[in-house]
């Protein structure tokens, strides 16, 4: 089992791995959360369907809103459906220490962020 993956598992309710660079996490906090997480060229690229499809009269102010996300969470639109997308990168470093520590703040965003979409579109 690698550091990372190790790291991954410590701060998410699931986490499975799927080959030596990708991981499926679930994450919770409110509302249940499947993060896909890659590594690629020395970063860490998170993705999550939100499940969530805002109406038109929510797309401005939802937008003006998440530069509250924490972290360097954000939000994308799907190419395949409607449903909003939360994600994140960021570059892993080198210390184990604070390669956990970044994995931590940035999945705790993630738990944040959706929850904070699920209140804005509710």
């Amino acid at each position: 089992m690698s550091t990372l993956h190790k790291q991954l598992a410590r701060y998410a309710q699931e986490c499975e791995r799927v080959d030596a660079d990708r991981w499926v996490l679930a994450l919770t906090n409110g509302q249940a959360l499947t993060v896909s997480a890659r590594r690629d060229d020395g970063f860490l690229l998170l993705d999550a369907d939100t499940g969530l499809t805002p109406s038109l009269e929510q797309f401005v102010p939802i937008t003006e809103r998440a530069n509250k996300f924490p972290a360097a969470v954000k939000f994308a639109l799907g190419r395949r459906s409607d449903a909003w997308r939360l994600r994140a990168e960021f570059p892993l470093p080198e210390g184990a220490l604070d390669a956990g520590e970044r994995i931590r703040e940035h999945l705790d965003g993630m738990r944040i962020a959706a929850h904070r979409l699920h209140y804005w579109v509710s």
